[in-house]
């Protein structure tokens, strides 16, 4: 006998905390397949690497983001809040996720990416 596939063994709830830096907690709702791909897609633009640029595009956004000024990294950083903020649906809002430091923001959209892209049972608990 085969075993089941059971939906909530292999894909959890998007379950956040954002302690100490922001006092907020929940789930985000399960984005649907386009929140997905315009996260993606959005985020692989963010850092040149969209898939429908020429080679010579993308090494011009590498030399621009490189090069950027103080003000243009912030608009940077202002779109990845607004791109996180979008496939999360409002949990956490927009405000909470603007509130977070530079570093929260990125780790959460690399795990969000990450959960997203390639859902994984988890490995099961061991005892030493």
């Amino acid at each position: 006998m085969t075993a089941a596939f059971t939906a909530a063994e292999y894909v959890a709830a998007l379950d956040y905390n954002l302690a100490p830096f922001v006092d907020a907690s929940g789930t985000i709702p399960e984005p649907t397949d386009r929140a997905i791909v315009r996260f993606r897609n959005a985020y692989l633009a963010f850092l040149g690497l969209d898939p429908h640029a020429s080679e010579e595009e993308r090494q011009a956004r590498a030399e621009e983001m490189s090069k950027a000024s103080e003000e243009e990294q912030a608009a940077h950083l202002a779109t990845l809040r607004a791109m996180l903020a979008e496939v999360c649906a409002g949990h956490p809002t927009t405000e909470q996720i603007d509130a977070l430091p530079y570093r929260v923001v990125l780790a959460m959209v690399s795990w969000l990416l990450g959960v997203l892209a390639n859902p994984q049972k988890p490995a099961p608990a061991t005892s030493s």
